[in-house]
């Protein structure tokens, strides 16, 4: 993470952190009051991963020791993630660079490189995919529960406010927010039991369903938001 002086260009501060160099994330860091925020999964990387679910292309690079490798960039179509990788979200003082809050979300599941933040009504917004395959987790020895979560956070101090399991961006998508709703979407499908893809709008409130779109092909990056009407775009199909 650097901070740079928007007049100049000169950095400030720069502060390291162990996190994934996805392609995934459509997100900058998010800035409220004194405290600059971001996201990311964290585990072992390298230019080839060990199976097929953690690569771009070519034939895995399997580890004599049986560790699990994510390439460091990958297809998205992702059922399930290594079982080291930990969703996690950092926050710095913007004064000094120092971390002020950290969170861990691995108990919900294995994940975090496809995530997505946003900042409204003085709430943290974080929504982040574990893989749509739960049944093969289970045989895999992973959490099973969640194939992600979306969660509400203070973001002066980490302390989730809501978290569900029901409505999750599915990889290549962030989320927004406005007057009050989230709308989350993604390129993959939500569970091994559908092949459809939905834009989801929820109440910031509580992280109730307030409207799930028809299907459609997949929501890429972002789904913007205007006044009166929503865009989001595609990928093949």
């Amino acid at each position: 993470m650097r901070c740079l002086d928007a007049a100049t260009g000169k950095l400030l501060w720069e502060a390291p952190f162990t996190g994934s160099p996805s392609w995934s994330r459509q997100f900058p860091p998010v800035v409220h009051g004194n405290i600059a925020i971001y996201a990311s999964g964290s585990g072992e990387y390298a230019p080839q991963g060990t199976e097929k679910a953690f690569t771009f292309g070519g034939k895995p690079e399997v580890k004599p020791d049986g560790r699990e490798v994510m390439s460091w960039i990958y297809s998205n179509d992702n059922p399930y993630y290594p079982k080291d990788h930990r969703p996690r979200i950092w926050a710095w003082d913007l004064d000094t660079g120092k971390v002020v809050w950290e969170k861990d979300f691995s108990e919900y599941g294995r994940g975090g490189n496809d995530c997505g933040i946003a900042v409204m009504d003085g709430k943290l917004y974080y929504s982040t995919f574990f893989g749509y395959a739960s049944s093969q987790r289970r045989r895999r020895g992973l959490p099973v529960e969640n194939n992600g979560i979306t969660a509400c956070l203070d973001p002066q101090t980490g302390e989730v406010v809501w978290l569900t399991n029901k409505y999750y961006v599915t990889s290549k998508c962030t989320l927004s927010a406005r007057d009050g709703r989230i709308y989350i979407g993604g390129y993959n499908r939500a569970n091994e039991e559908t092949q459809d893809r939905f834009v989801w709008c929820l109440d910031a409130k509580d992280g109730s369903l307030v409207w799930q779109s028809d299907a459609v092909t997949s929501a890429l990056n972002v789904v913007t938001v205007g006044k009166d009407f929503i865009f989001s775009n595609a990928l093949r199909g």
